[in-house]
């Protein structure tokens, strides 16, 4: 099955935004994945329903401006087997 990974920072406006295009690959026989930053259980929950394996982290200033190697390795780890092979950056 193929794979589509978002990155985002705010989950509500990850649910918001993203959530038709979301569905639309689903549809398509897509394993959807999103990592976000931002977030409480209720939009955690509301991603999680339309089918998509939702990661979360921290980011704070000290990870922005002096590159938190933890969260690199963590980040690393995590994704190691759920990297797509093609990538498309959507901002």
């Amino acid at each position: 099955m193929a794979k589509i990974f978002f990155i985002g920072t705010t989950a509500s406006n990850f649910y918001l935004f993203r959530k038709d295009f979301i569905l639309s690959c689903i549809n398509k026989g897509y394993q959807v994945f999103a990592l976000v930053s931002e977030y409480d259980d209720e939009w955690i929950d509301k991603i999680r329903n339309l089918g998509v394996e939702v990661l979360t982290y921290k980011l704070s200033k000290i990870t922005i401006i002096f590159f938190n190697l933890n969260f690199f390795i963590i980040f690393s780890f995590s994704l190691s087997d759920i990297i797509p092979p093609k990538y498309l950056s959507i901002t």
